[in-house]
């Protein structure tokens, strides 16, 4: 059995996020996130994002964070991400911990 590399736990979930342009803040899409942390999500659009260009998520949680990718992959026309929260309001940073702590 392999250890865990990641520094925070993960939440599997199903939360649907508006996904914005990170510099003129136009709404490019939506996407589906199945996975959560206090760190970073994982999610899944039809959107094909820029990997060099920070974006900005709206979730349905609610909470707004700026966020870059870490990694990306497609298949059948479906985009799967992995992004780090960039920038994270310390109310959404306590919001987002407790969620992930109370699964």
């Amino acid at each position: 059995m392999s250890k865990e590399k990641r520094k925070h736990r993960r939440l599997p979930t199903t939360i649907v996020a508006d996904i914005y342009n990170g510099e003129t803040l136009e709404l490019n899409g939506k996407g589906c996130v199945f996975d959560l942390s206090n760190s970073g999500i994982a999610f899944e659009t039809k959107i094909k994002l820029d990997e060099k260009k920070p974006f900005f998520m709206r979730l349905n949680i609610p909470m707004e964070v700026m966020c870059e990718i870490l990694h990306a992959e497609e298949k059948d026309g479906i985009y799967r991400y992995g992004v780090k929260f960039s920038k994270l309001k310390m109310s959404d940073a306590v919001k987002l911990k407790k969620i992930v702590l109370e699964d």
